[in-house]
């Protein structure tokens, strides 16, 4: 089985921490920020992540007044690239996240 991972979805979703944080929204389907910052390593490392997969459109905000209650949850380019990682072999997929 080869690399079947979108190259849009995979340079983001790639890295450890942004692959951690794409894994716990798409899991819980909807997320606050509050929850997401007990994945550590940071707040700081965490909410960067966010922006990240925001920005490639992985997931999704719903705003708050607070930041710490916005809520976060997978759309369907996620939902995708979800499906997409779910296919391929554990073992190829755990050596690319790194």
């Amino acid at each position: 089985m080869g690399l079947d991972l979108d190259p849009k979805y995979a340079s983001t979703i790639l890295s450890p921490v942004n692959y951690q944080v794409f894994h716990k929204v798409a899991d819980s389907r909807k997320i606050s920020l509050k929850d997401l910052w007990d994945l550590g390593p940071s707040k700081e490392a965490i909410s960067e992540s966010v922006r990240q997969l925001s920005k490639a459109g992985l997931i999704g905000e719903v705003p708050s007044s607070l930041e710490d209650f916005s809520t976060y949850y997978v759309t369907a380019d996620g939902l995708t690239a979800e499906r997409q990682m779910r296919r391929l072999d554990p073992n190829l997929l755990s050596s690319l996240v790194r």
